[in-house]
């Protein structure tokens, strides 16, 4: 027997238009019909009448760049630094944190912090307060690691060749390297079914209910898929996620089908695999974003990490077998190098816009690349979050670029190029990923000239997003046949018909209330 429920005293919005006064049926977790203003009758063979008290649907947000579970593992059993504005700071986290395991893992030390204090203190403290044990501290935006002189030794006693600098930093080719061979820095199953659990209540308290996820903070790139398809068999996963294999280019190419095979073996209804992942270059911060003139004051352009060869002979491959490419790209080098594979691939399979690839951040983008974006269809997953909102909030950034600074995060001119714009967070790199604030950012920006309607960028946080994740039929709008995934708000959070006080009262999940609370009667209202 199925289950109908009826929604009624409440409102929607949906592709920028309010109704205020609506009547829904749900069944089975999906939208069956929504009639405006109160309708009596879709009530008289309910199993349920849910009273929405005049708050208002939207459609569940989908962030659609974050890395599960944040960094909850990091904060529940390693050193968590994202809270720490200085050394003192890192170094007190570090030494309150216990090494069950015999290491010693954080995360979220920022590099404008050390810049400022000096790595020196925290490379000394290592080498003499830790000295019999492996310390592993990636940064807040994982694309640089401290470890300790113990941590390198056993790294090297693994057969793991790294290039750490002077303070015993490596970047981004190396901590892949870590992450994908030494067991040792993976967290345990049931720490991460812990940290997974809590990632979600965080993201469904934010009205979030489908993310599209990188690579995992903490795992070894296998266990964590199985903890989170063992939690979708047990009824307790209430997100949609997409999942992806993260590719690197100095590995065996050929081993990606096999890989990318044994990813999909994790998919269920919520679980979905499409995507492959690639990282173009590193970020500004440690200078590793490869652009097309050099840093400000140097010679240094940063570097591409695919040769280009390379990178349009995997892109094709990828492209033809049907599987969507994810590209961090942060300088407009790396921008120019990732749209030059994906057009040579499509051009060559004849598939433009079919496998909706997508290039991330984009902090930086000539002009003819994102013309070409537009035109073959690939996406723009951009982290509003980011954009500076006062003249000094471009801090390191107008170290590194001058005055290109001016330039950066070119949201609005994604959308005149005719590039379809998803939204996201980059979680934890932004440690409250609230969607309802990022619109807001977007729209307040500093640079005026880059601003984005308030309405285009509710659009990239739910039908947008559903786009890149291949479930633009079953989420991101408030339709008949659409899942019942909503946010219900006391109050217009965004666009035209804003309100200056609004919340975030309840949320639901195919039909089921998982955040909050609506009143639930039987009676006819």
């Amino acid at each position: 027997m199925r289950e109908k429920k009826v929604l009624c005293h409440g409102g929607i919005w949906d592709r920028g238009r309010l109704v205020r006064e609506m009547t829904m049926a749900v069944k089975d977790g999906y939208i069956e019909t929504i009639e405006e203003g109160f309708c009596p009758e879709l009530l008289e063979d309910a199993d349920e009448v849910v009273d929405l008290e005049g708050a208002v649907l939207f459609p569940g947000w989908i962030d659609s760049h974050l890395h599960i579970p944040g960094s909850l593992l990091f904060q529940l059993y390693g050193a968590d630094l994202q809270k720490g504005s200085s050394t003192d700071d890192y170094i007190r986290a570090i030494r309150e944190c216990g090494a069950e395991d015999g290491w010693i893992r954080g995360f979220g030390w920022n590099a404008p912090v050390l810049e400022k204090e000096g790595y020196d203190r925290l490379a000394a403290y290592l080498e003499q307060e830790c000295r019999d044990t492996p310390v592993l501290l990636f940064s807040d935006d994982y694309h640089s690691c401290m470890c300790s002189p113990c941590a390198l030794k056993r790294i090297a006693g693994a057969g793991i060749r790294v290039e750490p600098d002077r303070y015993g930093i490596v970047k981004e080719k190396d901590i892949f390297q870590l992450t994908a061979r030494l067991e040792e820095l993976s967290f345990p199953e049931e720490q991460i079914e812990t940290a997974i659990m809590r990632y979600q209540e965080e993201l469904l308290k934010l009205g979030i209910t489908a993310v599209q996820t990188l690579m995992f903070l903490g795992g070894n790139g296998d266990r964590e898929w199985k903890v989170l398809r063992r939690l979708d068999m047990e009824g307790k996963l209430k997100l949609k996620v997409n999942l992806a294999l993260t590719v690197q280019p100095y590995e065996d190419l050929s081993r990606t089908d096999s890989r990318f095979a044994r990813l999909k073996e994790y998919e269920t209804e919520r679980i979905r695999v499409h995507t492959v992942k690639i990282y173009m270059d590193g970020v500004l911060e440690n200078g590793t974003a490869f652009l097309k003139e050099p840093y400000e004051g140097s010679q240094r352009r940063g570097a591409c990490v695919w040769e280009q060869g390379r990178l349009r002979d995997f892109c094709r491959r990828m492209d033809r077998e049907g599987r969507q490419i994810h590209i961090h790209a942060i300088g407009d080098g790396a921008v120019g190098a990732a749209v030059d594979g994906l057009v040579y691939a499509m051009e060559r399979n004849g598939t433009a816009g079919r496998n909706r690839h997508v290039i991330a951040h984009l902090q930086m983008a000539a002009r003819e690349d994102m013309e070409l974006m537009g035109r073959y269809g690939i996406i723009g997953a951009i982290q509003p979050f980011w954009f500076p909102q006062e003249q000094w909030g471009y801090g390191l950034d107008a170290v590194c670029l001058g005055d290109r600074v001016k330039d950066e995060y070119p949201a609005w001119s994604l959308l005149q190029a005719g590039v379809r714009l998803t939204g996201s967070s980059d979680s934890p790199v932004t440690p409250q990923p609230d969607p309802v604030t990022g619109i807001r950012l977007a729209a307040e920006r500093f640079c005026e000239k880059e601003r984005v309607p308030e309405e285009e960028m509710a659009k990239a946080f739910t039908e947008n997003g559903a786009y890149q994740l291949f479930r633009e039929q079953e989420i991101g709008r408030i339709k008949a046949g659409y899942r019942a995934d909503f946010a219900g708000y006391e109050g217009i959070p965004v666009g035209k018909e804003k309100e200056k006080k609004s919340r975030l009262c309840f949320v639901m999940a195919d039909g089921e209330a998982v955040r909050g609370h609506a009143l639930s009667v039987r009676s006819a209202v």
